[in-house]
């Protein structure tokens, strides 16, 4: 478990750092390192990387405090509890480029399989 929670919050960090690569592109490194009072109009992959990472922002800390119960919780199923959670991570290692190349369809069943593996975290403490 302990591996996928750190995996997990390696893939939060990239996701939410990486619509700064976008703005290092549309701004220059020395607009990039300023105020940034003043941000250029985003290009529509970096518009949806910023939801990505958005949507990281809200799932992640059920994924670990999940991750954590199950650790600590008397009785959890831990190897149910880890599977889920490689699904979340592995999941949401796929949504990422998905979304960022604005995948309808298939980006939404691949979020569905990730909240599943946080579902079966959930089933893992009852």
């Amino acid at each position: 478990m302990t591996t996928w929670l750190i995996l997990g919050t390696i893939l939060y960090l990239l996701t939410c750092y990486a619509s700064a690569l976008f703005m290092i592109n549309r701004l220059g490194l020395g607009g990039y390192l300023g105020s940034r009072d003043n941000e250029a109009v985003q290009h529509p992959v970096h518009a949806r990387t910023e939801r990505a990472a958005r949507n990281f922002r809200e799932n992640y800390p059920v994924f670990m405090g999940l991750g954590v119960l199950s650790l600590v919780v008397t009785g959890a199923d831990v190897a149910l509890a880890t599977t889920g959670a490689a699904v979340f991570v592995l999941a949401r290692v796929v949504y990422l480029p998905l979304y960022m190349a604005g995948v309808p369809i298939l980006r939404s069943a691949v979020f569905m399989v990730g909240w599943g593996g946080m579902v079966a975290m959930i089933v893992a403490l009852l």
